[in-house]
């Protein structure tokens, strides 16, 4: 962006040119216009876009931000800043929604049917379309918890009243773990603190929820060692010595990997340390629905997603550093 505010202005470049030279899809770029006011194109006679040099080198820069990770609404910020520095003017008052995603529930759920309905018809063009253009008006965590989540679990719920094929949810599924992998890698999970390790135990199959979950610790700044599902304790053990992290985090969402869980918990408490021993913390679906089940598990319950998990967790390693940092006092 060093060299954006040299382009030139004259509008001369319609929709499709755009659309060539960024790789932004017009859905897309529109959604940021009609929603952050950026890019800014001229109008013709007949109402149609025209877009300059300097529009396009603002929305190149604005995909090469949000492919980083970062959130459209926070890009465009930055543009803004950088704009406004560039051209020595004072900040104006212009209708900038940029501060925070919409908390449009209506909207949520249209994009949470919409990609649906592009589930039902095996449609992966189009399930991308929608959650880029998702991406382009909410944060990563507002797409990934409000839209690409529920309708996971809508779909899984029409699977188990016989009102969809396991060949949709298995598509569904497969398509969502390619676009969370994609997000995670963008997030830059090697880099910050505090260190998590995330895993499911040894049998336990079902992995979205825990991937979301690693997302959503990634964009809060942890540095996420994602290790999948299905690993085995002994396994678990080994990389937790090797690392010596803050927390463990632990995903059971199925009754059958409840007891797994708590030989795995004994396990890791056993683990001889030099300092302190990392924080346990576990969720799944099974202690939303048999919530006495929670009492049965020596760890802490990080709660019914990943929005609460990360905040249940960071207060918890806050508190202990308070209590251990009171104790050397």
């Amino acid at each position: 962006m060093d060299d954006l505010f040299e382009q030139q202005t004259v509008p001369e470049y319609n929709t499709r040119a755009v659309e060539t030279m960024t790789g932004v899809p017009a859905d897309t770029f529109r959604a940021w216009e009609r929603r952050h006011g950026l890019p800014s194109p001229a109008r013709t006679p007949g109402n149609h876009r025209l877009y300059s040099e300097r529009d396009i080198a603002i929305i190149s820069w604005l995909k090469q931000m949000t492919e980083q990770g970062i959130s459209i609404s926070r890009a465009v910020s930055m543009a803004r800043r950088r704009l406004r520095s560039a051209s020595n003017a004072p900040p104006t008052e212009s209708h900038d929604f940029s501060t925070a995603p919409p908390s449009n529930d209506n909207g949520l759920h249209t994009l949470q049917q919409l990609l649906l309905g592009a589930f039902f018809e095996f449609d992966a063009q189009r399930a991308n379309q929608i959650v880029e253009e998702a991406l382009a008006i909410y944060d990563v965590e507002t797409v990934t918890l409000d839209v690409m989540q529920p309708a996971l679990v809508e779909l899984g719920t029409m699977w188990e009243r016989g009102e969809a094929c396991m060949a949709v949810e298995h598509f569904a599924t497969s398509f969502c773990m390619r676009k969370l992998s994609g997000l995670f890698n963008a997030s830059e999970p090697e880099r910050g603190s505090p260190t998590v390790i995330m895993s499911g135990v040894a049998g336990e199959m079902h992995e979205l929820g825990l991937l979301v979950a690693a997302l959503v610790f990634s964009r809060c700044g942890c540095r996420v060692i994602y290790l999948g599902a299905n690993l085995p304790g002994t396994e678990l053990v080994e990389a937790v010595r090797n690392v010596g992290p803050n927390a463990v985090v632990l995903s059971t969402p199925t009754p059958p990997s409840v007891e797994t869980l708590r030989d795995t918990v004994t396990c890791l408490r056993a683990i001889e340390t030099s300092g302190t021993e990392p924080l346990i913390g576990y969720g799944g679906a099974v202690f939303e629905d048999q919530p006495e089940l929670r009492d049965t598990v020596d760890a802490l319950y990080l709660g019914k997603d990943a929005r609460r998990a990360h905040e249940r967790l960071e207060q918890a390693l806050r508190t202990r550093y308070q209590e251990v940092a009171y104790s050397r006092a």
